[in-house]
């Protein structure tokens, strides 16, 4: 039997005449040799005014809904949809493009209508899918410390925590299959501007070349960096006189403390995804999405997007 089915008049003819007659949800569904589900959603969705389930008052409400949902996506059309498409290619949210259309005071549409707009043109695929992520903490085994003379985070000034300035990143690796040819990332905190470099082998003489390479982009930006703990920021003290900024580390099993760089890397892994081989990744490509993520506006800055807080410059998004 089939999962899903679209109902005709006939078959809610024949379910009200089946009701009346004494059968239940499953001897209906039999019957019509469809699944109980359908007949189930059928008799809650359209209920008669008066009670009890009619055929004809069922096709109206699905004709009803049907013309609702076409009427709410004719008004988008010419250059709304021209530039709603072309968001939605750039892997914007329905919420990003319908904020920052309000931001740029252009002629807006609500986030639910631009829904309705993709899921009536099965658009569907250019959505991120925002599942549940599950992560391993550790199995509780005590933490052995291979860094020497690290600063934790709580020694960190309490402004970089309140995200009052510019210049303060965090950094982490995010490592492709089998932990070869790992991609740096580092992200302003209070900007949200990422930064990302792709690093040959997973030395620490290889994360300070690469961290020193995206620091010279940027050089007056740049006054701390916050680290996880890994083998690979062990270095950190040649990094640290060769930069001339302050590098801290967060504790131990505490990814939360650097929630910018870990939100940033589950951004990233849209396009690079877990078990993929970064080995032969292009470095153009990682500029693509670099790119990408700078300039998608983020609700945390009011829909502007990190380039624009980063440089303090508003861009028109929106032709």
């Amino acid at each position: 039997m089939k999962r899903y089915h679209h109902l005709t008049r006939e078959q809610r003819y024949t379910i009200q005449c089946l009701r009346k007659s004494g059968k239940n949800q499953s001897e209906v569904a039999r019957i019509l040799k469809l699944n109980r589900s359908t007949i189930c959603r059928e008799l809650k969705r359209n209920r008669a005014p008066t009670g009890g389930y009619l055929g004809h008052c069922a096709q109206n409400k699905m004709a009803e809904r049907k013309r609702n949902r076409a009427l709410s996506t004719r008004r988008i059309k010419g250059w709304l949809e021209k530039a709603i498409l072309e968001k939605l290619y750039l892997d914007w949210s329905p919420q990003q493009i319908c904020q920052r259309l309000k931001l740029e005071g252009r002629r807006g549409v609500s986030h639910e209508a631009i829904y309705r707009y993709i899921y009536w043109h099965r658009l569907g695929h250019y959505l991120r899918f925002g599942g549940r992520r599950r992560k391993n903490y550790g199995t509780g085994k005590r933490f052995v410390s291979k860094i020497p003379e690290r600063v934790f985070i709580d020694k960190r000034p309490k402004s970089i925590g309140k995200r009052r300035d510019f210049g303060h990143w965090e950094r982490d690796f995010m490592e492709g299959k089998r932990h070869r040819a790992p991609v740096l990332a580092l992200v302003e905190r209070k900007s949200r501007f990422i930064l990302i470099k792709q690093v040959k082998k997973n030395t620490t003489s290889r994360a300070n070349r690469a961290t020193l390479a995206l620091i010279k982009k940027y050089p007056s930006k740049f006054k701390t960096i916050t680290n996880d703990n890994g083998a690979t920021f062990a270095d950190h003290k040649k990094l640290s006189a060769k930069a001339g900024i302050k590098i801290y580390f967060s504790n131990p099993y505490a990814s939360w403390e650097r929630g910018s760089v870990e939100n940033a890397i589950g951004l990233i892994r849209q396009y690079l995804p877990k078990g993929m081989c970064l080995k032969n990744i292009r470095p153009d490509y990682l500029q693509y999405i670099e790119n990408r993520l700078n300039l998608r506006p983020k609700s945390v800055l009011g829909y502007r997007t990190p380039q624009e807080k980063f440089s303090g410059k508003l861009m028109k998004l929106f032709k």
